[in-house]
């Protein structure tokens, strides 16, 4: 049996394997959650604008104006409690002219 002196200076080639090694598998396994985390965020923000949107478009039933919108320059006042053209009230039942039906029933159309 032949002992060899192995010198102390000499590096381990597999510790650089080793070194690279366990420097994948913490960015795959830290990549994981952040994509998770970006994803759900990013999908969380984009539901919010869409939904935030499809709010302050809502028509006034009365005059057909932009209800939260007085004029496209100045936003939006989402807090108002009534139409800021007509000023309807909001949840103010509507009496619908007889215009309207012919609007949004086909048969009744001339």
């Amino acid at each position: 049996m032949v002992a060899e002196h192995i010198p102390t200076n000499v590096i381990d080639p597999w510790r650089e394997y080793r070194k690279r090694r366990n420097w994948s598998l913490f960015a795959f396994v830290a990549w994981v959650p952040f994509v998770l985390v970006v994803t759900v965020t990013v999908g969380s923000m984009a539901c919010v604008m869409i939904a935030g949107n499809w709010f302050v478009r809502f028509r006034c039933p009365r005059c057909g104006n932009p209800f939260f919108a007085d004029s496209k320059w100045w936003g939006y006042n989402t807090f108002t409690r009534h139409c800021l053209h007509c000023k309807l009230p909001l949840n103010a039942q509507v009496i619908t002219p007889d215009w309207e039906h012919t609007r949004t029933d086909p048969s009744l159309r001339s």
